[in-house]
């Protein structure tokens, strides 16, 4: 026996199911629109037949909008991460190849005794080259006084070309420091370049 279904009853029921489609479809706006933290767009409600599916098409072309904007910010967000991994990554290097090595300076320890022999330069030298460096690498680190900083780039600058010009005229033919010091002037100038805002004096694009 077949059971009937009033034309009343199937009205209801075909009503009620767009009503909640059109309150999910709402609700999934709303909160889509907290998470991005954005104004909620105000959407119209109306018992008009058909105003479900404008509604649904409104929301969908307001979302695709949220959409492309949360993708250029995140796509924004992640450049500058990566951006700061770098510069981090390349300053820490060099201010602990400054510490390190302004500490041998110092300390004037045997293998620095002989790089400075072969070059031709003084044992003291070593001295004030160490502490110039150990001071490099801390105004290197620390936060702010970007035209400090400045002063300390252009100082391993001179530091790093002295070194390659002397190994080259004192006859030095062994690659591995040659390659060394263009090494770290590819790191200091990666450091430099990638500098953020606070740590620079100018804008660096």
């Amino acid at each position: 026996m077949r059971a009937s279904i009033s034309p009343h009853a199937a009205s209801s029921s075909n009503k009620t199911g767009v009503q909640i489609a059109t309150l999910e479809l709402i609700l999934a706006r709303r909160l889509y629109a907290v998470k991005l933290n954005w104004r909620n767009i105000p959407i119209p409600l109306t018992d008009r037949p058909g105003s479900e599916a404008t509604v649904a098409l409104r929301i969908l072309g307001q979302l695709g909008n949220n959409v492309e904007e949360a993708v250029g910010m995140k796509a924004t967000v992640k450049a500058e991460r990566n951006r700061a991994i770098v510069y981090w990554l390349a300053t820490t290097i060099l201010a602990m190849e400054l510490l390190v090595g302004g500490a041998w300076d110092v300390l004037m320890l045997p293998q620095v005794r002989e790089v400075i022999h072969r070059v031709g330069y003084p044992v003291y030298f070593l001295v004030i080259l160490g502490v110039w460096k150990i001071l490099g690498s801390i105004a290197i680190i620390i936060p702010r006084f970007p035209r400090l900083k400045e002063w300390a780039y252009a100082g391993v600058v001179f530091n790093l070309t002295g070194a390659l010009t002397s190994n080259l005229v004192s006859g030095v033919h062994d690659a591995t420091p040659l390659v060394y010091l263009v090494g770290m002037m590819g790191i200091t100038a990666v450091s430099w370049a990638l500098r953020p805002p606070s740590r620079c004096t100018l804008a660096v694009s």
